[in-house]
């Protein structure tokens, strides 16, 4: 990967096709917008991948779950399907893993971390940063824009200069206000697809397949709502971890 893009590389890794000018310039400009935010680069290519996976485009090339998987594996690594990996995430696809499920497992793999890296060197954000943008990713689907963006990390720095409550309580306000916002119910997510957007917004990675059943189980037989499901998740000892770091990182005066 001579360039220090991805742009072209989805493209022809996803859609089969050289980019169009208006496609790739917008996709350059959030490259460098993003960054400029304080966000990681990165997030530019969690959220174009989402785009063009779950795109009419795509759609349209019918892949089953193999040609799913190796245009994963294309996409994210730059190389084929080994044998073992194809029948592991085709048999998990299988048993009623949601496809979104398996796109963040690829996104947040080590070998895509050691991918990128190689790219754009390491490259990280505040952590109520990307909580934010992990918001907006996971639960709908695109990148922040400027003025939503600030808003959202304006409540956090203040949250973080008055101390641990104020962050927990922040952290539960504004993720009640993504997952109920119009913008979210007019995606009309399934039960399963729900799910997974939670293991994406507040785990950062895909779910194991025993785990996103079990919550989607809940879901569909009523024993949980999908409010109490999300703040269940608020509560798990990974995302604790996730906001105890927001609030090690300290007031911004």
């Amino acid at each position: 990967m001579g360039e220090r893009s991805l742009v072209t590389h989805y493209y022809r890794a996803i859609l089969r096709r050289a980019p169009d000018a208006g496609g790739k310039a917008f996709w350059e400009s959030e490259k460098v917008r993003l960054p400029a935010l304080g966000a990681n680069v990165n997030e530019t290519w969690y959220a174009m991948a989402t785009f063009f996976f779950f795109s009419s485009e795509y759609q349209s090339f019918n892949r089953d779950d193999t040609g799913f998987v190796t245009d994963l594996y294309n996409t994210f690594f730059n190389r084929s399907p080994d044998g073992g990996g194809l029948g592991f995430w085709t048999g998990q696809l299988a048993q009623g893993m949601p496809r979104e499920v398996v796109l963040v497992s690829f996104m947040f793999s080590n070998e895509f971390r050691t991918f990128t890296q190689a790219i754009f060197g390491n490259i990280a954000a505040r952590k109520e940063v990307d909580t934010v943008v992990d918001f907006y990713r996971g639960l709908l689907s695109r990148l922040p824009d400027d003025g939503g963006f600030a808003s959202w990390v304006g409540q956090f720095r203040a949250a973080q200069c008055q101390g641990a409550g104020a962050v927990y309580n922040t952290v539960e306000a504004i993720s009640s206000g993504f997952a109920n916002s119009g913008e979210y119910a007019s995606r009309n997510r399934t039960n399963a697809q729900y799910v997974g957007d939670l293991y994406n917004a507040f785990l950062r990675r895909g779910g194991d397949l025993g785990g996103v059943q079990f919550w989607i189980n809940e879901i569909a037989t009523g024993a949980r709502t999908r409010a109490k499901v999300r703040q269940d998740f608020i509560a798990s000892p990974e995302f604790t971890n996730r906001v105890n770091a927001i609030i090690a990182e300290g007031c911004i005066p």
